[in-house]
């Protein structure tokens, strides 16, 4: 996603993880409206990051799609000092 030429990753997560979830109602209105405007409440920008963003992209898929005991030996098997 790009908004004013600067490149985003969304985030689409259960309801659970929201951060929102914890949050006042204020906060909650904002966020219904931030989702029905097609954003989500979590988002990398990524023009304050240094990576490249379909390698991260990739690394997010690869990530959600593994089974949760598999995630940090993923995560773990990213070389030290990692430049996406």
């Amino acid at each position: 996603m790009a908004v004013n030429k600067q490149s985003f990753i969304s985030l689409v997560v259960d309801e659970q993880f929201k951060p929102s979830r914890n949050k006042r109602k204020v906060y909650k209105k904002v966020a219904r409206l931030n989702e029905s405007l097609g954003f989500q409440e979590l988002n990398i920008s990524l023009s304050t990051v240094n990576v490249d963003e379909e390698k991260l992209l990739q690394l997010i898929r690869q990530l959600k799609n593994a089974q949760p005991r598999e995630r940090a030996s993923i995560i773990n098997a990213l070389p030290a000092g990692i430049n996406i």
